[in-house]
């Protein structure tokens, strides 16, 4: 699917253009476009000497902003206590200088708010850096999330691309451009200013049916009802190789640590490898987000097909939401009269 082009509004005084982004060209002839892309894919914020893992530690998954107060983000696992990972990083954090605190503060306009915790993990907090992390512990192995990042005071704030430029002058091919809130200068062919912002051809709705979850692999039923149905999601041209993902949701009582649990337990009666490193194509791990209220098990077979299940607690409201995508060319489910199914 193609990105949405991006419209720059001209003013002049007395009435208003709109050119593309990419007909933009500062003084070097680079468009506005490839210079924002540019600035905005600079090199990523180094990592602190005091920020380690586990040498025995397996990278489960990683994701990195690069930009200053965007949290940093990995998930890993080990064969270890969650006491004995909390303490590795307890250690780290310290030596960095942070100060290490078990709720996350928020400045509120009546003072300082201390969000709930879940599950075990800690935040740490310093001049120049955060760091917060949470854990779960399933049959003799720790999964854990980390989200960590330099605080937007201590670098330059990430660029921008300009929304809004004044018209300076014109010649018989060209438009020079203002950007009043940077001084920047800009030039734009003459055809390239239209009277009005185009509209955007409306994207293709993707097909959205209901199918019965049991016609889905045996491993990815989580002991669901048998008539439980699920919303089948993508783009059906019924070839049997487009894209396609099953989706089922709902809400529950109880709770969500046991709710959860059961989902790794059902995993492991299958033969999945929570490790990562015995079955690596079988295989599962978790990640835990804020404070514990997010569980979230990430599994795939080695057929290629993955399924992605999440149990959140939002304030008391206990949900969980079940994704599979099988492998690219996989059949497509037949479809049914869609219903009301709210439970898993």
């Amino acid at each position: 699917m193609s990105e949405e082009p991006l419209w720059i509004e001209v003013v002049d005084g007395t009435k208003t253009c709109w050119v593309l982004e990419e007909s933009c060209k500062n003084s070097e002839g680079i468009a506005c476009s490839s210079i924002y892309t540019i600035e905005r894919s600079s090199t990523p914020i180094p990592v602190p000497d005091w920020f380690r893992a586990p040498e025995e530690s397996r990278l489960r998954d990683s994701f990195d902003w690069g930009v200053p107060g965007r949290a940093n983000l990995e998930s890993r696992s080990m064969a270890a206590s969650i006491d004995h990972i909390l303490k590795f990083y307890e250690d780290c954090a310290r030596t960095g200088g942070l100060t290490t605190m078990p709720s996350l503060q928020m400045k509120t306009r009546v003072g300082i708010a201390h969000l709930p915790r879940f599950g075990p993990g800690f935040y740490a907090d310093g001049e120049n850096y955060h760091f917060g992390i949470d854990a779960y512990e399933h049959n003799g192995i720790t999964f854990w999330t980390i989200q960590h990042y330099a605080k937007v005071s201590t670098a330059p704030r990430p660029p921008r691309a300009p929304f809004k430029l004044r018209l300076l002058s014109v010649d018989d091919y060209l438009a020079i451009l203002l950007d009043e809130s940077s001084g920047d200068k800009y030039s734009a062919p003459i055809d390239a200013l239209l009277d009005s912002r185009p509209v955007s051809p409306e994207q293709p709705r993707t097909e959205d049916n209901t199918i019965a979850w049991a016609s889905l692999p045996e491993w990815v039923q989580f002991a669901v009802k048998p008539d439980s149905r699920g919303k089948l999601r993508g783009s059906l041209s019924g070839d049997h190789q487009s894209d396609w993902s099953a989706n089922r949701r709902g809400s529950f009582k109880g709770s969500p640590q046991v709710m959860f649990a059961s989902c790794l337990l059902w995993l492991d009666e299958r033969g999945f490898d929570g490790t990562g490193e015995e079955k690596p194509d079988r295989s599962y791990y978790v990640s835990i987000l804020q404070g514990g209220a997010s569980l979230n098990l990430h599994a795939r077979s080695e057929t290629g097909d993955r399924a992605d299940l999440t149990v959140l607690n939002t304030l008391g409201h206990m949900s969980i939401n079940l994704n599979y995508t099988p492998e690219r060319g996989a059949p497509i489910p037949p479809t049914m009269p869609a219903r009301f199914d709210p439970q898993v």
